[in-house]
C-alpha cells in the first residue's frame, strides 16, 4: 500500500466467496480524496494510524500521513471502476466507516471534523453533513446497527465521546460523554442483539460503556477502572452467542500499553476481567474478536508494537482456555487487525503501510494470500 496525503484510493480486491465480501489489498491516500470502487459498498474497519493511540494527553503530535487507514474491509456488490470522493478535510484522515447498508460514509480527521457522505449504488458520493463538536483530532468512528436509526459515535483526543443522530436528513448531537480524563482512542457499538450499547477505550486506562435505556430515553454510563495500566488502545465486542442454557453473557476484548490482552465479561455484579492473555512483548495496538463462532470456537486477533500478530483460540468460551498462535512477525510494528464479515479472512497492517491478508482453509489453517493475488 502506498500513501501520500489524506484521501484514499481502493484498488484490486480479494473476494471472500462464502459471504460475498472482499477486503481491500491496495490503498492510496492522495489529495484529500477518498477513492471508492464504483459499485462497491465499502465498510472500513478502523485504522492503522498510530496517531490515535495517545499515551500522554499533554502532548500530541501530527501523525505521519503514511500511517493513515492502513486496512479496510469492503462489502462488494460488483467490482469495476473507481470513483473519487473529495472529503475536503484539511488534515490527516484517521478513520472512514460505512454504515450497515453501505449508504452512508463517515470520515474523521485531525481537523476536528466528521463528514458524512451519501453513497449511491453506482459509487457516486454526495456530501451530506459536517459534524462539529470535538476540540481535538477525532480518532475513530462507529456506526450503530440500522435498527437504531442512524446513530454514529466518535472518539477524540479531546477526551469526549459524542453520539450523533440523523433525523429527517439533519444531524445533531444525541449524547456527549465527558467521563474520561484522557484521549478516547477507540469506540465500538455492540452487536444489536446485546442492545444499544457503546464501548469506549481511553488513554486514562479506563473503559466506558454507554447503554441506552428506552424507558427513560437516557444514556446510562458504567465504567471499568484501570482496565490497563498506561492506557487502553483498542476494544472489540464478542459476537452474540447464547450458551446451551440460553444465557447470553456480553464480553469484550481489549488491548493496552501494559502489553496485555484482556477479556471482560458482564454479570450481575458488573464487568469483571475473565481472562488475561500475555504473549506480546510490547504495547498491544489492536484487537479484533472474530465476528462469527465456528463449531463453538472463538478466535481473537491481536497485534502490537512487538511486530507480532497473534491468534487466540478458545474451543469452550465458558472454560476460558485460550491458546495463542503466532500468525506472523513483521519487520515493523503492527497497528491494525480486522476480520471479514464471515470471519474467514483476516487483514493485518502496520507501519510499513502494507496490508497482508490471511485466509482460513478447509483444514482450519491460516494461509497468507500471495502477493500476485493481493497486489
Amino acid at each position: 500500500m502506498s500513501v501520500s496525503s489524506s484521501g484514499l484510493d481502493f484498488e484490486d480486491a480479494i473476494f471472500d466467496g462464502q459471504d460475498g465480501h472482499i477486503e481491500s489489498t491496495t490503498a492510496k491516500i492522495e489529495d484529500e480524496h477518498i477513492a471508492l470502487a464504483v459499485t462497491l459498498l465499502i465498510q472500513s474497519v478502523g485504522d492503522s494510524s498510530s496517531s490515535r493511540l495517545v499515551d500522554d494527553t499533554e502532548h500530541v503530535q501530527s501523525s505521519d500521513s503514511s500511517s493513515i487507514l492502513g486496512s479496510l474491509t469492503l462489502r462488494v456488490v460488483e467490482a469495476s471502476l473507481t470513483s473519487r470522493v473529495d472529503t475536503a478535510h484539511r488534515d490527516v484522515i484517521h478513520d472512514a466507516q460505512l454504515n450497515f447498508y453501505g449508504t452512508r460514509l463517515a470520515t474523521c480527521s485531525s481537523d476536528r471534523l466528521i463528514k458524512v457522505f451519501d453513497v449511491k449504488p453506482n459509487g457516486q458520493t454526495f456530501p451530506l453533513a459536517e459534524l462539529v463538536g470535538h476540540n481535538g483530532p477525532v480518532w475513530q468512528l462507529s456506526w450503530a446497527h440500522p435498527k437504531y436509526e442512524g446513530l454514529l459515535a466518535s472518539g477524540s483526543y479531546d477526551k469526549k465521546v459524542i453520539i450523533w443522530q440523523e433525523s429527517n436528513g439533519r444531524w445533531q448531537k444525541s449524547y456527549e460523554h465527558t467521563g474520561h480524563e484522557a484521549s478516547v482512542n477507540a469506540v465500538a457499538f455492540a452487536p444489536p442483539e446485546y442492545g444499544l450499547i457503546l464501548a469506549a477505550a481511553s488513554a486514562d486506562s479506563n473503559i466506558s460503556f454507554l447503554q441506552f435505556n428506552p424507558a427513560t430515553t437516557q444514556w446510562v454510563a458504567t465504567k471499568i477502572i484501570k482496565a490497563h495500566e498506561q492506557g487502553v488502545n483498542a476494544i472489540s465486542w464478542a459476537p452474540y452467542s447464547p450458551s446451551n442454557d440460553g444465557v447470553v453473557k456480553r464480553r469484550v476484548v481489549t488491548g493496552g500499553n501494559d502489553k496485555l490482552v484482556k477479556i471482560w465479561r458482564e454479570d450481575e455484579n458488573g464487568w469483571t476481567c475473565e481472562k488475561t492473555l500475555n504473549a506480546h512483548g510490547d504495547f498491544v495496538r489492536d484487537v479484533a474478536w472474530r465476528p462469527v463462532v465456528h463449531h463453538n470456537q472463538h478466535i481473537i486477533a491481536s497485534c502490537g508494537q512487538d511486530r507480532n500478530a497473534i491468534l487466540w483460540k478458545c474451543n469452550d468460551i465458558n472454560k476460558g482456555e485460550w491458546v495463542p498462535k503466532l500468525l506472523e512477525k513483521d519487520e515493523g510494528a503492527l497497528w491494525h487487525v480486522s476480520w471479514s464479515q464471515c470471519g474467514t479472512i483476516l487483514s493485518v497492517s502496520g507501519e510499513d503501510n502494507k496490508i497482508v491478508l490471511w485466509k482460513e482453509n478447509l483444514q482450519n489453517q491460516w494461509q497468507k494470500i500471495e502477493n500476485e493475488e493481493s497486489n
